[in-house]
């Protein structure tokens, strides 16, 4: 479901049925006000211990690179694990801007090889 299709209160429904947040208030107008639930709060601390650990992953894994590829391209592998960081942080509503993003520049990369071949 596209981003266009799914509003946030479809979205607060699933978390709330999924037993994530609970409504604690429902005020004017039929606003009603949540609150994540003790099984949301230990959902959210997992995803974010989870999430820690992947950076404690690919600052490690990024660190080899660099020892195992030489200093002249730590700079490159630097910005390599950058980029994966970024795209964890990002939402999936934003994964085909991101695929079109990274084509590009897979596309301009390329391009970098090919001139280099064709000036041998």
């Amino acid at each position: 479901m596209g981003s266009k299709q799914r509003t946030l209160y479809p979205l607060l429904k699933d978390l709330e049925e999924e037993h994530l947040i609970r409504i604690v208030e429902t005020g004017k107008r039929s606003k009603n006000i949540y609150r994540l639930t003790s099984f949301g709060e230990k959902t959210l601390q997992q995803i974010r211990e989870h999430r820690k650990e992947s950076r404690e992953k690919t600052l490690v894994l990024r660190n080899l690179f660099i020892e195992i590829f030489r200093q002249d391209k730590s700079t490159l592998y630097r910005l390599f694990f950058e980029i994966r960081i970024v795209i964890d942080d990002l939402s999936p509503d934003n994964n085909g801007r991101t695929a079109r993003i990274l084509e590009k520049c897979i596309d301009d990369l390329r391009r970098i090889k090919s001139d280099v071949c064709d000036t041998r």
